[in-house]
């Protein structure tokens, strides 16, 4: 049990300076013993009634005496209620109505007005009702009495969502950001300052937040020793910053990018990142010093809204001016994105995923990227060797993006992007990453021949590998067979339609045997490799998938092998009727009839001894 404190015998002693020891109006015959039995079980109630009627008699200094030891009373628990139900705590509230100056609010007053809301809604609620909220709020500029707004705060919004709700629309947070700038308050006390930030962050005004202030919560969430809880209360905060186009402007003004993405690498390591340089590269590694389940679950999901944040800040215009195309860039920033797609952390790959993909926005950022910055390398390196599924769909969206530029296809497949691409289809199980691979390799392939014949395995343009069951184009094929879904079946085509139109355009003479290399190698496999576009064309509803297969099979069968197995396909997968249909006009689309009837004049001259097959055609001439 506690114990009781002497505050009402000290009470009688200083009263007894300032009243009538024979005062009866209280209805008390004697005023001082009813406040000296307090502690001996005396009436709390009438010693109470006592205090009430005294304290608006005295004189500033003595009602400076009286505070000071009701403050000091107002920390016994069992008192905090009647405090509140008997009028010392409305008194109080009412004296600084009536001040209304700076010095009515002293320390003894804040002690008070704190601690008898500690856990008391009733209490709680007689404060938000007649509390000056702004001139509180104001105390946290108040270097003496910075602690004490911060607990009195933190007493009248903790779980209490009045108190959250009034706190907010007096613009707490930005106070507290303010606050955390000066940095004058007692380091103890930054759980309850976290706290406070939690609930405030919801609901503000921006243009009050210092300019300054994700640099300021950035500093602050990497204190040394820093609660797992308060790291994640301030990233929560930088993250409710940037949600704010105000503040996503400051930000890249500012380059405050490189303070949130140590913030991110901080959550790993929970100290300073290992940077060393190795001859003209940077090798970072982040050593990730686990924490308990549940604290590495919301320093992930911190990490997640961190990201999130940057994704919107990335694909804002002036984020590629200042990091990518300006002169005077922060190169530091570009840097350690590219080093991030070399960790072993699947969130900050991810992260800079994100953030290259919004760069990647141009041509004129995806030629800087791939060719100045290399940062294909570093993806290709994550197609052969990351395991993550969120991560390997990123960086093959983040290359499909990049190898939009005629020069970049080269580039990117020059290397070993290509046989890494085609390897993703037998090495994971995803069909949503099957079509992504296939995707990225259908825009590696498109006017780019020399990708087409890397693609081959072609040493040359009519020299084709001995083994064919381990190339590029055995897994392409092997895909399609063994897929069932529509939409990888499609890519599938779409890619055999973009090497044969690649193949048609003016291309250097080196590769002019691509389409023949290409039916040769599916002969050794037994496979045709009209089969998908002739299947695309049959089952597709849309309309311009039809119209791109009509045109890849016209291309094909520009050669007699070509023809061949084009007339092939279509006899395997019944669609010479549906050619009919489309020479005659039956089937809709102009340039579907003028493309089929092309293919029907290549395919008569190319096969005129397949008569079987050609004889269905005899009824439209």
């Amino acid at each position: 049990m506690c114990q009781i404190p002497n505050t009402f015998s000290l009470l009688a002693d200083h009263f007894e300076s300032v009243t009538a020891t024979d005062r009866t109006d209280f209805g008390i015959d004697d005023w001082r013993q009813t406040l000296r039995a307090v502690n001996n079980g005396g009436s709390l109630k009438d010693a109470l009634r006592i205090v009430t009627a005294t304290l608006p008699e005295l004189e500033p200094t003595e009602l400076s005496v009286a505070t000071t030891l009701l403050a000091d009373g107002s920390r016994h628990e069992p008192w905090r209620l009647p405090f509140g139900t008997h009028g010392i705590l409305d008194f109080y509230l009412d004296h600084l109505i009536r001040r209304q100056t700076e010095s009515a609010w002293t320390s003894d007053i804040l002690r008070l007005v704190g601690n008898t809301c500690a856990d008391l809604d009733v209490n709680r609620e007689r404060v938000i009702a007649k509390l000056d909220f702004d001139a509180l709020i104001d105390r946290l500029r108040c270097d003496e009495q910075v602690d004490l707004a911060i607990v009195v705060l933190n007493n009248l919004c903790s779980e209490y969502e009045p108190g959250e709700e009034t706190a907010r629309s007096h613009q707490l947070f930005p106070a507290i950001i303010h606050m955390l700038g000066r940095n004058t308050f007692n380091p103890g006390l930054f759980d309850q300052i976290c706290d406070l930030l939690d609930s405030s962050s919801i609901s503000f005004n921006p243009i009050l937040c210092p300019d300054n202030a994700i640099a300021i919560l950035c500093t602050a969430s990497r204190t040394p020793d820093l609660e797992v809880g308060n790291q994640i209360s301030l990233g929560t905060a930088i993250v409710a910053l940037l949600k704010h186009k105000h503040f996503q402007n400051l930000a890249i003004m500012q380059d405050d990018l490189i303070s949130i993405l140590d913030l991110i690498v901080f959550s790993y390591t929970q100290g300073p990142v290992n940077v060393t340089e190795s001859g003209k590269l940077i090798d970072m590694s982040v050593v990730h010093k686990k924490q308990e389940t549940e604290d590495e679950e919301l320093l992930s999901n911190m990490r997640q809204s961190l990201s999130s944040s940057l994704w919107d800040l990335s694909s804002l215009p002036e984020f590629a001016t200042k990091y990518l195309f300006s002169p005077h860039c922060n190169s530091d920033c570009l840097t350690a994105m590219l080093l991030w797609l070399q960790t072993s952390e699947p969130q900050m790959q991810l992260c800079a995923c994100y953030i290259f993909r919004n760069l990647a926005a141009s041509d004129k950022a995806c030629s800087m990227l791939v060719q100045e910055s290399k940062i294909h390398t570093p993806l290709v390196n994550i197609l052969e060797s990351s395991s993550d599924l969120p991560v390997l769909g990123e960086a093959l969206r983040l290359l499909r993006n990049l190898a939009l530029p005629t020069e970049n296809k080269r580039l990117i497949g020059s290397g070993t992007a290509i046989d890494s691409v085609t390897r993703c289809w037998s090495r994971l199980s995803s069909p949503t990453l099957h079509q992504a691979a296939v995707g990225l390799f259908r825009m590696l392939m498109r006017g780019c021949p020399s990708n087409i014949v890397h693609f081959l395995g072609l040493h040359s343009a009519r020299d084709v590998f001995a083994t064919s069951t381990d190339g590029s184009l055995f897994r392409l094929w092997s895909l399609y067979k063994s897929s069932t879904d529509p939409a990888i079946k499609v890519e599938v085509a779409r890619t055999v339609v973009e090497i044969w139109r690649t193949a048609h355009k003016d291309v250097p003479e080196s590769v002019s045997g691509i389409t023949e290399g290409t039916i040769e190698q599916a002969r050794r496999m037994h496979a045709n490799i009209a089969e998908p576009v002739v299947v695309m064309i049959v089952e597709s509803n849309n309309a311009s998938l039809v119209t791109e297969g009509w045109f890849g099979l016209t291309l094909m069968a520009s050669s007699k092998d070509g023809s061949g197995i084009v007339s092939e396909a279509l006899s395997a997968q019944n669609a010479w009727d549906m050619l009919v249909r489309t020479v005659s006009g039956q089937e809709v689309g102009l340039e579907n009839r003028a493309n089929s009837r092309l293919l029907l004049d290549k395919l008569r001259k190319h096969n005129p001894a397949n008569r079987p097959s050609l004889s269905i055609l005899k009824t439209i001439f």
